[in-house]
C-alpha cells in the first residue's frame, strides 16, 4: 500500500428538508469528487438512524464495506450514529475497535505494513 486516503464526514442533515432540495447536485458532486477516492470513511449523522445512513451513503461506496457502528448522544438523549467503514477486505486488519465517553468517540486500530495505526472518529457538540 503506497497511500492511505480518509474522508470524515459530519453528514449534518442528510435527513432534512434542506437536505431533499439540493440533493440531486449533492449526490452529483459527492459521487464525482469521493467515490472510489478514499479508503477509510468516518461518519458522524446524529439526526438518521443506523438503517438510514447505511441506505444513504452506500451509493457512495464501491465494492464491499466493513461497517463499524455505535449510537450517538445528542445534548438530552441518543440520537443517531458514528460510523468508521473500510474496504471489506481490510476487515482482517483490524486488530481492535471500541468507543470512548459512549457515544461520542470511536475508534479502530489497523495492522498496515507491520505498524498499528488508529483512527478515532469524534463527535462534539457546538
Amino acid at each position: 500500500m503506497d497511500s492511505l486516503t480518509l474522508l470524515s464526514w459530519n453528514v449534518q442533515g442528510l435527513g432534512g428538508d434542506k437536505f431533499h432540495k439540493v440533493k440531486g447536485l449533492f449526490n452529483q458532486e459527492l459521487s464525482s469528487q469521493f467515490v472510489g477516492k478514499f479508503d477509510i470513511l468516518l461518519i458522524q449523522e446524529h439526526h438518521l438512524s443506523q438503517n438510514s445512513m447505511k441506505a444513504k451513503i452506500g451509493k457512495f461506496l464501491n465494492g464491499r464495506w466493513f461497517y463499524y457502528w455505535i449510537p450517538a448522544y445528542g445534548p438530552t438523549r441518543m440520537q443517531g450514529v458514528l460510523a468508521i467503514a473500510c474496504p471489506e477486505k481490510w476487515s482482517s486488519l483490524i486488530v481492535d475497535k471500541g468507543f470512548l465517553q459512549g457515544g461520542r468517540a470511536q475508534f479502530i486500530v489497523l495492522k498496515l505494513l507491520e505498524k498499528k495505526v488508529g483512527f478515532l472518529n469524534v463527535y462534539a457538540l457546538n
